[in-house]
């Protein structure tokens, strides 16, 4: 361990010092070379993540206000920020299953929980640093957008014998899907399958059977996945999909009713719901994924008017006036420099005229005047028609269906 820590770059992420300084002693007294960077918040962790790039990263999960080590972890990936050759290891003090399985749903490569020994720590760092070393060149090649060059290294590895080969092929599965390659992905899954059963091979099984346009055939892949692990949240959130596509609402609402159930922390996975919620007029469950989605989308600087729209118009629909016109006041507090304030902010007045007793002649005027100034985006126009509809202006509705098409 000294002889491989010594080489390698460190970032420590905890809001207590203590925790930091503990951490980093015990990295220092395994063998790394310089004491490791260190990070008291999400912010403060992606600007470091931004400049320049870790080969481990330990993280808490629980990080005071703001992103969470889960939430963190999501952003930092979809930047690409951690990559497949970044050693990502999630600490925690947190032990109730919704917990755990927030913290697992990200899918870190290694899952501590506090209070954490040296030697337990060395073991973990060994076992990952195993599987990610190997595959260092890969990320490289990544970094540089180089796809081809990263195909070729991975099947290098495959002939090889080089790496971990179920890492190997879950990589190449995720290149073919970068690159719509329907063909790609079943090939590297099913030879995963041909090894071990694994939900993530099933997964992309059924999503190239959604690149070929056969939901059905992905609904199968997805619910196999889940028999063999019922808790891998992205099973649950494509077969909701998968059903939606097939006009099956109802269950897909059922699925991600479930999914929620058992990890409530992603923000897609909230929305999909509340938007179901809605469809169904079902205002309970969509008053709870709404105001999970608003609170989600703020401590991840995702934050979107509709998020706060949907949420007014299921309150007023549940009879809770006052509270949807305090979720529209503070989305004007919140979310004013958003580049599509203006227009869900007239629809959040459409959806709820009624209800908070709005001048509905003014808010028309106010419609009027901004399309003067430009055409809305596809879901603005899709949500002021629907708001139009509520209100029994059927044909302003209907002319700006016809003014999209």
């Amino acid at each position: 361990m000294e002889n491989v820590l010594e080489r390698l770059s460190v970032l420590i992420i905890d809001d207590f010092h203590t925790m930091r300084s503990n951490l980093s002693g015990m990295l220092m007294s395994m063998g790394a070379r310089q004491e490791p960077d260190v990070a008291a918040n999400a912010e403060d962790a992606l600007g470091q993540l931004r400049a320049r790039r870790y080969d481990i990263v330990l993280c808490d999960y629980n990080l005071g206000a703001g992103m969470d080590g889960q939430q963190l972890l999501e952003t930092a990936r979809r930047e690409g920020r951690v990559g497949v050759g970044t050693a990502f290891l999630m600490i925690t003090a947190e032990n109730t299953p919704e917990m755990v399985m927030a913290a697992l749903e990200s899918a870190p490569d290694a899952y501590l929980a506090k209070p954490i020994t040296k030697d337990l720590l060395a073991v973990r760092i060994q076992r990952v640093l195993r599987r990610r070393l190997p595959l260092r060149p890969v990320a490289e090649a990544l970094s540089r957008k180089d796809l081809p060059g990263a195909r070729h290294l991975l099947q290098d590895m495959l002939t090889s014998g080089r790496g971990q080969r179920a890492d190997v092929l879950r990589l190449q599965a995720d290149l073919a899907l970068e690159e719509n390659d329907a063909d790609g992905m079943e090939v590297a899954a099913r030879a995963a399958l041909a090894e071990q059963e694994v939900a993530w091979a099933h997964v992309a099984l059924g999503q190239a059977q959604e690149m070929r346009g056969d939901d059905g055939q992905a609904e199968a892949c997805y619910r196999k996945a889940l028999e063999v692990t019922p808790h891998f949240m992205s099973a649950h959130d494509r077969l909701a999909g998968s059903l939606e596509r097939q006009g099956r609402s109802a269950d897909a609402f059922n699925i991600l009713v479930e999914a929620v159930r058992r990890s409530g922390r992603s923000l897609g996975r909230q929305r999909h719901l509340g938007r179901l919620a809605t469809a169904l007029q079902d205002w309970e469950q969509a008053v709870a994924s709404w105001k999970q989605a608003v609170q989600l989308g703020q401590s991840q600087r995702l934050g979107h008017p509709s998020d706060a729209v949907w949420l007014a118009q299921a309150l007023a629909r549940q009879g809770e006036s006052s509270e949807a016109g305090a979720c529209l006041k503070q989305m004007r507090i919140d979310l004013r420099g958003h580049e599509e304030f203006s227009w869900w902010e007239l629809v959040g007045q459409l959806l709820v005229c009624s209800e908070l007793a709005l001048d509905k002649d003014a808010i028309l005027d106010a419609l009027d005047v901004q399309l003067s100034r430009g055409q809305p985006p596809a879901l603005v126009r899709a949500a002021l028609i629907q708001g139009l509809s509520h209100l029994g202006e059927v044909e302003r509705a209907e002319m700006l269906r016809q003014e999209g098409l």
